[in-house]
């Protein structure tokens, strides 16, 4: 049973290996390329080294994720992070942070969450990734809504409310950046959208 259990056990963390995917981010004079990318929960960040003489800094992350701070240099050439947490991470160049040597990558997953749409263009949300107004409009529709919004967790950061038909737009400017989720009802229907808060 014992062996069984191990076996099974390996076999999980190979198949999650298996779809991990590693975003390679180059570190030189004076920028990190990509500086903004979208990876999913369980992906690698791999900084590599280039030319100059730099750090990989973490700035503004998601509550509950791990800080870092490590040279990038001829010899430092390289430092591997992967996120726990979705969210947005900012990170800099600590020397040249103030000559724009600053980067972002967006971390999603973690919700098992699917957008669900009546139809494919029945429901604008809008912008995203958003920093301070989220619109959400129906488009083929007439009826009064409910919206609340939710964290990654489930926790409601916004309480529920009644819209007009015509839609609203929400101020989000008070809340983190990281990933959210828009709960709309309406006529017994409940619809799901993920967006993020980035700035």
């Amino acid at each position: 049973m014992k062996l069984k259990l191990l076996l099974l056990s390996a076999c999980s963390m190979m198949a999650m290996a298996a779809s991990a995917n590693k975003l390679t981010i180059t570190v030189q004079d004076f920028k990190f390329t990509p500086a903004d990318a979208t990876i999913a929960l369980g992906d690698t960040v791999l900084f590599t080294w280039i030319n100059g003489s730099h750090t990989t800094t973490s700035r503004t992350i998601p509550s509950g994720a791990a800080a870092w701070d490590h040279p990038m240099t001829a010899a430092s050439t390289s430092f591997q992070y992967v996120p726990t947490v979705a969210g947005v991470y900012n990170y800099v160049c600590v020397p040249h942070e103030s000559m724009g040597h600053i980067g972002k990558f967006t971390v999603t997953g973690g919700t098992g969450v699917k957008d669900y749409e009546l139809g494919k263009t029945a429901l604008d949300v809008y912008p995203n990734p958003a920093s301070s107004k989220l619109s959400i409009v129906f488009k083929e529709s007439k009826k009064a809504f409910a919206v609340a919004v939710t964290d990654i967790s489930g926790r409601t950061v916004m309480a529920p409310r009644m819209v007009n038909a015509e839609g609203t737009t929400l101020d989000i400017s008070h809340l983190p950046e990281g990933m959210y989720i828009t709960r709309i009802e309406q006529d017994g229907k409940t619809l799901l959208r993920k967006f993020t808060v980035a700035r």
